[in-house]
């Protein structure tokens, strides 16, 4: 069983998941690529609480909510930053 566990790390958790950013990065904008990185450990833990029925607390809850108003934040920033210069493009 340890053989099949490393065995799935090295070519999902690694492998896969390498490719699967590079291709995020050639297709996305760059600062939208890097948010997959704060999306991670909130998506590890609600698997956690998922399949291995782990308890959460507060806590928990209170750094998910953090995190995902951090990204909500920058994508919101970006979408305004992005409609200014259109809009000062159309005025010129």
């Amino acid at each position: 069983m340890a053989m099949v566990a490393l065995f799935y790390l090295a070519i999902v958790g690694s492998v896969l998941a390498f490719l699967l950013y590079y291709w995020l990065v050639q297709h996305m904008d760059v600062t939208k690529t890097m948010l997959v990185a704060l999306v991670t450990p909130v998506v590890a833990v609600l698997l956690g609480m998922i399949v291995l029925n782990e308890k959460l607390n507060w806590r928990t809850f209170a750094g998910g909510a953090l995190i995902i108003s951090g990204i909500g934040m920058i994508v919101l920033r970006r979408a305004k930053r992005s409609s200014a210069t259109i809009i000062a493009a159309g005025l010129d």
